[in-house]
C-alpha cells in the first residue's frame, strides 16, 4: 500500500498568500486558459491555437514545445495536473493524426476535474495574419457573443457547446461597461454538425444626424475565421453540471416582500389598496351635452335618443 501524501503547511507569508489565492472564493478570479501544442500537430491547427491564445491574452499561458503526448480523452490526468498547477479552468490543445487530421481539443474544468470536453476538426481557416490592419487595439477586450439560430438549443450537445463558448470568450465579468470599450463581436453559426466562427471588429463613426445621437457602428472582418466540425465529445452528468452552476448564498438576492424580478431583471412590485365603493362612481356625464349652443344634430343617434329621453323625464316631473 502506497503511503499517504502528507500535506505540508506553508512556512512563509508568500506561501500562505499563494495558497489563500487558490482557495474557493465567493467571487472567483478571471478564468485562466492553457494552450498546448503537441508534438504531433500540423500547421492549420497550430495557427488556430496561436490565434485563440492571442484572443485570450493576458489570461493565458502557451506551451509551444510539448514533448509529452497529451490524450485527454484517454487519460485526462496530465491535463488536469497542468491546470491545477496554473490555476486554470480552460484548456485547448492541437493534435494531428491520420484518422482525425487538424484536431483541436477544448475543455473546461470544475473543482480541478474535467467537466466538458470537445474535439473539433479544423476545416476552413483564415488566420489573424490575414486581417492585421483591422485588429482592435489593446488586449483583454470583452467581445460580444452572437449565436445565430435556435439550433443551439435543440440538443444537449449543442447546448453544452454554446455554454462552453460563452465561458471561453466572455472575458472579464463586469456590471457596467463603456460603449468605447466594446471593440469586437464574435458570431457563431451552427450548420449541421459544423460551427462557423466569424469575429468582427467594431468601428464607431459619426452618424451625421445630431451631436448627442448614438454613433454609427461598422463591422469589419477580422480573424480567426474558422469552420469547426464536431468529432467527439465528453459531457458531464446532469447532476454534476447543475452543481457547477450553483451560486453561493451570499450572491443570491435577498427576498423582499411583494417584490419580484422578471426575465429582464426588472423589479415588479405589488401594491395593496383599500376596498373601493364603486356605487358612488360616476362613469358617464350626459348633462354636458346640454350646454351646446346649437341643436344636437351633430351628435350620434344613440346620444341624441338618451338626451331626448332625459329631457322628457324632466318635463314629466
Amino acid at each position: 500500500m502506497a503511503p499517504l501524501r502528507r500535506i505540508e503547511k506553508p512556512k512563509s507569508h508568500k506561501g500562505r498568500k499563494f495558497l489563500l489565492n487558490r482557495e474557493p472564493k465567493i467571487v472567483e478570479n478571471e478564468k485562466f486558459s492553457l494552450f498546448f501544442r503537441c508534438a504531433s500537430t500540423c500547421t492549420k491547427s497550430s495557427e488556430l491555437l496561436a490565434d485563440l491564445h492571442h484572443l485570450k491574452k493576458p489570461h493565458a499561458v502557451f506551451y509551444g514545445k510539448m514533448k509529452q503526448e497529451l490524450l485527454p480523452f484517454e487519460d485526462p490526468t496530465p491535463v488536469e495536473k497542468f491546470c491545477r498547477k496554473n490555476d486554470a479552468s480552460l484548456f485547448s490543445l492541437s493534435r494531428h493524426s491520420k484518422k482525425k487530421p487538424n484536431a483541436l481539443i477544448c475543455g473546461r474544468l470544475y473543482n480541478g476535474n474535467i467537466l466538458d470536453m470537445f474535439e473539433f476538426l479544423v476545416e476552413d481557416l483564415k488566420p489573424v495574419s490575414n486581417f492585421l490592419g483591422n485588429l482592435p487595439e489593446g488586449r483583454g477586450n470583452k467581445p460580444l457573443l452572437v449565436f445565430a439560430g435556435d439550433d443551439f438549443e435543440k440538443s444537449k450537445l449543442t447546448s453544452r457547446i454554446r455554454s462552453f463558448f460563452v465561458d471561453y470568450f466572455r472575458g472579464i465579468v463586469t456590471d457596467k461597461f463603456s460603449l468605447q470599450g466594446v471593440k469586437s463581436v464574435i458570431s457563431f453559426f451552427l450548420i449541421g454538425d459544423s460551427i462557423q466562427m466569424m469575429p468582427y471588429a467594431i468601428k464607431l463613426a459619426k452618424s451625421g444626424v445630431a451631436k448627442d445621437s448614438a454613433p454609427r457602428v461598422d463591422l469589419v472582418e477580422i480573424g480567426p475565421q474558422v469552420t469547426l466540425k464536431v468529432a467527439r465529445s465528453q459531457l458531464a452528468t446532469d447532476d454534476l453540471y447543475q452543481e457547477s452552476l450553483r451560486k453561493p448564498k451570499e450572491l443570491m438576492p435577498s427576498k423582499r416582500k411583494n417584490i419580484s424580478m422578471d426575465e429582464f431583471n426588472s423589479q415588479m412590485g405589488r401594491v395593496h389598496m383599500e376596498k373601493q365603493d364603486f356605487s358612488q362612481l360616476q362613469l358617464r356625464k350626459v348633462k354636458r351635452y346640454r350646454h351646446l349652443e346649437e341643436s344636437n344634430a351633430g351628435l350620434p343617434a344613440e346620444i341624441r335618443e338618451k338626451l331626448d329621453m332625459k329631457t322628457e323625464n324632466i318635463d314629466h316631473e
